[in-house]
């Protein structure tokens, strides 16, 4: 269960009236019980990615010893053309992540309509479908 305290305080209360106390009340235990509450679902691919793209990044910038087999499973390449090909890919997948968190933090800063780039906003979604679909597909090379 945790340390109550630190759920208590990293907890965000609404105050502005009886129903919204109750509100709270229920996400905080809900997060103290389960480790999440309802409002992480209702944007729960901003919540994932909140979660994966710093472990993610950190896994990137580690001591990597390797890569997975499929990257030269022909011996195509040497063990360096191999590892780069790996962290390419790696890169894109964090690409994805950092850009749906940007498309977030742009969505919640905007109080009035602006306009949108709509080729910029083509270019992001290929960028994210391309580095989630990797993602996917190397999931469980995700080790060292």
């Amino acid at each position: 269960m945790g340390n109550i305290w630190f759920h208590f305080q990293i907890y965000k209360w609404d105050i502005s009236s009886p129903k919204a106390i109750g509100r709270s009340f229920k996400h905080f235990w809900h997060r103290l019980t389960k480790g999440f509450d309802e409002t992480d679902m209702w944007e729960l691919h901003y919540h994932l990615a909140d979660l994966i793209q710093p472990r993610l990044k950190f896994f990137i910038q580690s001591k990597r010893h390797g890569y997975p087999k499929c990257f030269n499973s022909q011996d195509q390449f040497t063990d360096d053309e191999a590892f780069e090909l790996w962290n390419k890919t790696l890169g894109e997948m964090l690409e994805a992540f950092d850009l749906l968190l940007k498309i977030r933090e742009e969505e919640h800063s905007l109080k009035e309509t602006v306009p949108i780039n709509l080729e910029q906003a083509k270019k992001d979604h290929e960028k994210i479908q391309h580095g989630l679909k990797l993602f996917g597909k190397y999931f469980t090379d995700l080790w060292d």
